[in-house]
């Protein structure tokens, strides 16, 4: 069985018969102990998805908001200049829009975490009481 234990400081980390192991984005370490079920891999690899994906368009879109405060910092009788104007709200607007998508997109990401150690406790539970053997018994409700 895998817990997930989550923490604002240290992120989120799976924990496996007393084992902790922190859930990044390009160890394999995760990838290993979900790889007895393909949903929770598939699941996870979602979640690596989002996540890469989030972080790029974060730092791009904080990476243009910053190009747009230098050149509002630089010199504010500049934005009287129609191209320099088109340029800071040709990197505002975009800038803010890919950084809050990347932010929802990390944010999002970890729900699927989630959804990874669901699904492989629900497997790990179903092959294990699948070999169980059925135990017959008497029901004491009955008259004989």
């Amino acid at each position: 069985m895998i817990e997930l234990d989550v923490s604002a400081w240290t992120g989120l980390k799976l924990v496996q018969n007393g084992r902790m192991t922190s859930v990044s984005l390009f160890g394999d370490s995760t990838t290993n102990m979900l790889a007895s079920s393909p949903a929770a891999l598939d699941a996870f690899s979602t979640y690596r998805a989002l996540r890469i994906t989030g972080t790029i368009l974060y730092l791009i879109g904080t990476s243009a908001l910053i190009a747009t405060l230098s050149i509002l910092i630089a010199d504010r009788t500049i934005l009287v200049d129609d191209g320099i104007k088109a340029a800071f709200w040709g990197l505002f607007i975009p800038g803010t829009a890919l950084g809050l998508a990347g932010g929802i997109m990390m944010g999002a990401s970890s729900s699927y975490v989630a959804k990874a150690v669901r699904l492989y406790n629900e497997d790990l539970y179903r092959r294990l009481s699948a070999g169980a053997p059925r135990a017959w018994m008497l029901s004491l409700r009955r008259r004989f």
